[in-house]
């Protein structure tokens, strides 16, 4: 994440809006407000390539950056949604 970072990280959360990844190294030298090319890969999709920015950095019992997209596909915004539907708790 960030220039000259190539990883596999988890993400914490997702929304059609951004993405929280988890980071287990703490990422020296990844700055906030920084641009980042992400791979997503949801299950049971194709990956798809996003363009984000960071937003900040949160330090609890796991570090994570909150990214937010900022080139993203109309049809992958979709993706992330009906992913994000079918994750709700049935009722």
């Amino acid at each position: 994440m960030g220039a000259g970072f190539l990883d596999l990280a988890a993400a914490r959360d997702i929304s059609p809006g951004g993405v929280g990844v988890i980071v287990s190294h703490r990422f020296e030298g990844c700055r906030i407000h920084e641009d980042v090319d992400l791979l997503i890969s949801l299950p049971g999709e194709s990956p798809f390539l996003v363009r984000g920015h960071i937003r900040h950095r949160t330090k609890t019992h796991e570090d994570f950056f909150g990214v937010e997209f900022r080139q993203i596909s109309r049809v992958d915004r979709q993706r992330i949604a009906q992913y994000m539907r079918g994750q709700e708790p049935s009722e």
